[in-house]
């Protein structure tokens, strides 16, 4: 599978002990101009991850999990891929508690209903 390559089987997990909380921060694309954050400046790479990378990251997240873990989405703005509430969705299906960091600038109704149901447990909204 893909984790495998993603998650190197020397990592630090070995030594360390299993993870407990991970944050994935999926983009630095952002519509705010936040004087505090300047992921905005960013362009993303064109490295950057696709969704079925972050996918395969979730799965190897949950062959990790041991007891609770929390999994963290931060940017920019998260919800500018369209794809972040799929992760989410797929991240508590394995039993991984999520929180999500937003500028909640795109959530309106329609999103609220979205966000309520891929089972985040906690959204934070960033003022600036």
């Amino acid at each position: 599978m893909i984790y495998q390559k993603l998650i190197p089987k020397f990592a630090a997990w070995h030594i360390l002990g299993r993870p407990r909380k991970c944050v994935f921060s999926i983009t630095d694309e952002c519509s705010m101009r936040c004087k505090m954050c300047l992921n905005w400046t960013l362009k993303d790479d064109v490295k950057a991850l696709t969704s079925k990378e972050w996918v395969a990251l979730v799965q190897g997240l949950a062959v990790l999990k041991e007891d609770e873990m929390l999994l963290n989405f931060i940017g920019g703005e998260p919800l500018e891929k369209e794809w972040s509430l799929d992760i989410v969705k797929q991240a508590t299906s394995y039993g991984i508690e999520t929180s999500f960091t937003t500028n909640a600038s795109m959530i309106d109704e329609k999103m609220a209903v979205r966000i309520k149901n891929s089972g985040l447990k906690t959204l934070c909204i960033s003022l600036d």
